[in-house]
């Protein structure tokens, strides 16, 4: 023991006489180690880690698709009175959860903000291992007095909703709360250690929770066995008596039973079935990450090592320095495990620096995307400093340790140390052979030009979905959602009318229009051409004469709906490009008959207008449009702001209270939010892309001329002979060029055949990746023109000064 302290008092006394040293390898180690642990934990929670539900194991979601053929495939939508059943009769799961999600509005108080609600039944709690002692700050959770049927008015707060809009009120527990128009009594307080699963589509997280009778689609789907409803989430612990195909076999045959019989009369079903599929919920919760997971570890991995070239460079240079100590230590007997031990205690030293930086640099990205990647990441409120994260941490610090001193070890020749003493330091006695150079310049570039091209081709595919063309405009674009209490649409129709005049006589208002946003899900109808007895599902919306004119997208062929069109309830329909070839391929859709949802009464196709592509879409669907009906609820309004000028929630607020009438406002939204909403998961794709290869080339260009400016000292001599015998500056460089390019071309070689490997196996597998004619020629760019850099910079200072400075070593 004694000895080891008395080698790490040495090493450091060694090692703090090199200031530069040490910054250079804490800070390119740190900050390498801390993006690969960050990487490594956040692989950890999502891929490895058991979810914190003391059910995980058996528990999954039940997923309604529905089959006609092969390529006619839709879902998941669950069907509301099927979810009852199962939920009251279920022999596969020994207990079974059911939730709407949607929002509700708190009219208790005084700023009357919307907030996401969860409609479920008790068991939900149950599932997740909620219960009066787990969990709860106060009160309970649901219990069988909320179950279904029985109609009792209570809610249970999340931690973040109590904190925020109730000020953290100890006394919360049986006050009474207004609900969308309800009165509920408040049951229970969520601790702020519960984790809800990540289940919603939207990624948000659920901030009200109220019992299922009272979930808002009741009324429309308790019946409805031929509309099924994306927002109903079905939910269930597995019997372990059953195993997930025999459960999925079990299922699909008893709705199929039912359901082909309570739908025989509606013909647009004809010819489906459905099958039921279970998701476990970590496949679920986890959805697409792990292919990006695995590629931030890759990413991580290559900055580890070109770092790690990088700092063996140094490493060696340092050995140079350290050339006549080590020959007196070699003659005064130190065996090579002694000096293997003397590297090693630097080492370690300088690694446990490294990593004490790359745990700050780690627990800042915790933070960070946490921030930034809350609603997009699952589980990311789990990320922190865990056992996980200091094993790998230990670990990694130990194998580098182990690693450098191996290097430097290696690269001693005890017999040129003793050559190395008797002359007074002048020889080369430590030297790293032409091969190693070679070698390491054949890793930097290989890796290097990998990780490039790799988020060179993910930067191109994220910058084309940025910059495609939505097929619309969304600049100065809003969009009012309302809330009503009519019980009638017709009802709060003249209402409606009077808040979209006053709205447009607005002097910042440039145009208003009663349709939904294009942003928004549109409702799917079954679409039968007549003369046909093909049922197509086809996204159709609402929409007033006003909306393609606000959101400008072009009328391509025939014309628009009138006013009347509305007024009247004129069966008419506009439809998009792409549904008009589906329709006519060879002439025009124009004039053509279709039948809607199976209504007796067909519309007339009067115009056709470009196809629009949402950022969220990999293919775009087919679209129809048709005049808002006089019985379906308008509580959307589109509103277009003229160059410069804003509109405040306020404002609207103002204006809808002096129309008066069963419409209330509900909340405003920007398209042009919207639409980076979408769009986050690629503008974090290229951001983060793009810095990899930034920090990619960076390390390169000073780990290459690391090697390059170390192989021309040693060849300083030789170069100042070729000068004195005449050769021109010109001719030196290029001959260095020429030596240099050999083990690049071989980088780049090994690069090409790991890539095509690379490219093989993603075709193979269930990743999609797309390739770029840019991803693929620009890396063996950088690389050369790299090369041609460095090469020139190191063989600057011999070239530019006379023959005789370089005989002299000058």
């Amino acid at each position: 023991m004694n000895q080891y302290i008395y080698q790490q008092k040495q090493a450091w006394e060694s090692l703090k006489k090199r200031p530069a040293f040490i910054a250079a390898v804490v800070a390119t180690m740190g900050l390498t180690l801390g993006t690969l642990l960050c990487v490594v934990t956040l692989a950890y929670i999502l891929i490895l880690s058991p979810l914190p539900y003391p059910k995980q194991e058996g528990l999954y979601r039940v997923d309604n698709i529905f089959l006609k053929s092969q390529d006619d495939v839709m879902g998941n939508y669950f069907i509301y009175p099927y979810a009852i059943e199962l939920h009251k009769n279920s022999k596969v799961f020994s207990e079974t959860a059911i939730v709407v999600y949607g929002e509700a509005k708190i009219e208790s108080d005084p700023l009357q903000p919307n907030v996401l609600a969860s409609y479920a039944t008790p068991e939900w709690f149950s599932l997740l291992g909620v219960n009066a002692g787990a969990h709860m700050l106060m009160g309970r959770a649901f219990e069988n007095t909320e179950a279904i049927d029985t109609n009792n008015p209570v809610v249970v707060l999340s931690n973040k909703i109590w904190r925020e809009l109730f000020a953290a009120d100890a006394e919360i527990i049986n006050k009474t709360i207004v609900v969308s128009g309800k009165s509920f009594r408040v049951l229970g307080v969520l601790a702020e250690s519960f984790i809800e699963p990540k289940l919603r589509t939207d990624g948000k997280k659920t901030e009200l929770f109220v019992p299922w009778d009272f979930n808002p689609i009741k009324a429309e789907r308790a019946q409805a066995w031929g509309s099924p409803h994306p927002d109903i989430a079905f939910f269930g612990n597995l019997s372990s008596a059953m195993t997930k195909e025999q459960a999925e076999q079990m299922l699909t045959s008893e709705i199929n039973a039912v359901w082909s019989d309570k739908v025989s009369g509606i013909e647009f079903w004809k010819g489906y079935r459905i099958q039921l599929k279970l998701s476990s919920f970590k496949s679920v919760i986890l959805g697409n990450f792990e292919q990006a997971i695995y590629l931030l570890l890759i990413a991580a991995l290559g900055l580890v090592l070109i770092a790690l070239a990088n700092i063996s460079n140094l490493f060696i240079s340092r050995i140079a320095e350290q050339q006549r100590q080590l020959a007196i230590r070699a003659a005064l007997g130190a065996t090579k495990t002694k000096i293997f031990n003397l590297f090693f205690a630097e080492a370690i030293q300088l690694m446990v620096m490294s990593i004490a930086l790359a745990l700050v640099i780690a627990s800042s990205g915790f933070v960070l995307l946490q921030k930034f990647f809350a609603l997009k990441m699952p589980r990311v409120e789990e990320l922190s400093i865990n056992g996980v994260t200091i094993s790998a941490a230990v670990l990694i610090a130990v194998v580098l340790a182990v690693f450098f001193a191996r290097l430097c070890s290696r690269m001693i020749n005890y017999q040129a140390l003793q050559s190395s003493l008797q002359s007074s330091g002048k020889g080369a006695g430590v030297q790293v052979s032409k091969q190693v150079r070679k070698l390491l310049i054949v890793c930097q570039v290989a890796i290097v030009s990998i990780l490039i091209c790799i988020n060179l081709n993910l930067f191109k595919e994220a910058h084309k979905v940025i910059y495609q063309s939505l097929g619309f405009e969304t600049k100065n674009t809003y969009v009012i959602y309302l809330s009503s209490w009519s019980e009638s649409a017709q009802g709060i129709r003249s209402t409606l009318d009077d808040i979209a005049q006053k709205l447009e006589a607005l002097p910042q208002v440039k145009a208003v229009s009663q349709a939904y946003s294009p942003l928004d899900i549109f409702d799917y109808f079954a679409h039968k051409p007549l003369g046909s007895d093909e049922n197509v599902m086809v996204q159709t919306l609402p929409i007033d004469n006003n909306y393609f004119s606000l959101i400008r997208q072009p009328l391509l062929e025939g014309r628009n709906f009138s006013k009347a069109d509305a007024r009247d309830n004129n069966k008419v329909l506009i439809i998009d490009e792409l549904y008009a070839k589906r329709l006519a391929p060879k002439g025009s859709a124009l004039g053509m008959q279709i039948q809607l949802d199976g209504s007796a009464a067909s519309s007339t196709v009067v115009g056709v207008v470009k196809t629009i592509k949402l950022p969220n879409e990999a293919l775009a669907p087919m679209r129809a449009y048709y005049p808002f009906p006089p019985d379906k609820y308008r509580l959307k309004l589109l509103l277009s702001l003229k160059e410069g000028q804003v509109i405040t929630a306020p404002q609207i607020i103002k204006l809808i209270k002096e129309v008066g009438g069963q419409v209330g406002f509900w909340s405003l939204a920007s398209l042009d939010e919207r639409r980076n909403e979408l769009l986050f998961g690629q503008f974090t794709t290229a951001i983060t892309s793009s810095l990899l290869v930034l920090i990619s080339y960076l390390l390169a260009a000073i780990g290459i001329y690391g090697v390059l400016n170390y192989s021309v000292q040693l060849r300083r001599y030789e170069l100042g002979i070729r000068m004195a015998i005449g050769a021109r500056p010109n001719t030196i460089f290029l001959q260095i060029l020429r030596d240099n390019l050999t083990p690049v071309i071989i980088g780049l070689f090994v690069a090409l055949v790991a890539l095509i490997g690379l490219w093989i196996w993603f075709q193979q597998s269930s990743y999609s990746v797309t390739a770029s004619s840019l991803g693929w020629w620009l890396p063996p760019l950088l690389i050369l023109s790299l090369t041609a850099a460095t090469s020139l910079l190191s063989v600057w200072q011999i070239i530019r000064n006379p023959a005789s400075a370089a005989l002299r070593g000058n």
